[in-house]
């Protein structure tokens, strides 16, 4: 799916004329050169104290499980490898049996982990949301109404004008 360049420089437009809540930037007098691209640390302007202990428990789910995919690999070769080392078919058995109970095991944990790893980020990124829209809301309460009368788009502008 491809954006229009419409699109595209629209909310270029918008982003520059709320990225400063001092200065109004006529979206005329915006170029597309003078857009600067948000900082990496921009994620987690929202974020607050309470937010962490989900991020922390996002971030170990994630890294166990990246390392499911090694330790699976690893299980596999050393079944694998039972087959080659061992002289006596019971003993290929006993091996190959051991490590089938291993993979059994670690599919089980990886099924946990992937759960705790989805859950813990589909939570952060709600906590997240609602603390934007918390914040944005404030915002908006704290303006005067002359703020929004003067407002040259968005709903503000276009009820004055149905009005009239």
């Amino acid at each position: 799916m491809t954006r229009s360049r419409e699109t595209k420089s629209t909310h270029k437009q918008d982003f520059a004329a709320t990225s400063s809540p001092d200065k109004e930037v006529p979206v005329s007098n915006v170029k597309e050169d003078d857009v600067q691209a948000a900082p990496w640390r921009a994620l987690f302007f929202f974020t607050t104290k309470s937010h962490l202990t989900c991020m922390f428990v996002g971030l170990a789910a994630a890294l166990a499980a990246g390392g499911i995919a090694p330790a699976q690999s690893y299980l596999l070769g050393k079944a694998f490898d039972a087959f080659t080392n061992s002289s006596s078919p019971s003993a290929v058995l006993k091996s190959v049996t051991n490590y089938t109970v291993y993979l059994a095991a670690l599919g089980i944990g990886s099924w946990l982990v992937h759960f705790v790893f989805f859950s813990a980020w589909l939570a952060f990124g709600e906590l997240q949301a609602n603390s934007a829209r918390e914040r944005l809301f404030l915002g908006m309460l704290s303006k005067e109404i002359e703020w929004y009368d003067m407002r040259k788009s968005g709903v503000g502008a276009m009820i004055p004008r149905l009005q009239a």
